[in-house]
């Protein structure tokens, strides 16, 4: 059983395509007093052998997985999410009402996640990785313009769109 509550405060998860600059990132965030860190790095190997040497360095900080079960857990369990706009970890972030940091995005694939977030007003998108440290602080303080955005997030009503789809292709025609 993994006891994935002793883990997270912050979870940097880097999505599958890696995000550079990332163990930049992750020693800049070891400066904040509300570490520890919990850093997900997927199938990206290079990423996770590079980010565990950090770790070595950081150690009561910061703790590094590459592909996990239980990223759903470490979520949940999180105080802030950072990550890039891929639509996984972007949505089961939102359902969960946790905060929400976008800091990479993949052009065109993941240009509509990061949009939406934006204009919904859900989260932030910060790709300047210097500034991330200083707005993880803004969100872990609640400040009354981070408690808006959370707020917002958390009344913001999901529609699971597997029905209309099947809806709409039961009325289509035949042969499609």
């Amino acid at each position: 059983a993994h006891r994935v509550r002793d883990l997270a405060d912050e979870k940097v998860d880097e999505g599958g395509a890696g995000i550079r600059q990332m163990s930049s990132l992750v020693a800049d965030l070891t400066t904040l007093p509300e570490a520890p860190e919990v850093v997900v790095c997927g199938a990206n190997d290079w990423q996770l052998k590079g980010l565990r040497s950090l770790a070595r360095v950081y150690p009561a900080q910061v703790r590094v997985f590459g592909f996990v079960p239980f990223v759903h857990e470490l979520l949940a369990l999180s105080d802030v999410v950072i990550t890039k706009a891929g639509a996984s970890a972007t949505f089961e972030t939102l359902f969960l009402h946790r905060p929400l940091v976008l800091i990479d995005y993949i052009w065109g694939q993941e240009t509509g996640t990061k949009d939406f977030v934006v204009r919904e007003k859900l989260g932030w998108y910060e790709p300047n990785l210097k500034k991330v440290p200083g707005l993880v602080q803004k969100i872990l303080r609640r400040d009354a313009a981070v408690g808006a955005v959370l707020a917002r997030a958390a009344r913001y009503e999901f529609v699971n769109g597997a029905a209309l789809v099947a809806q709409h292709l039961l009325r289509a025609p035949a042969g499609l």
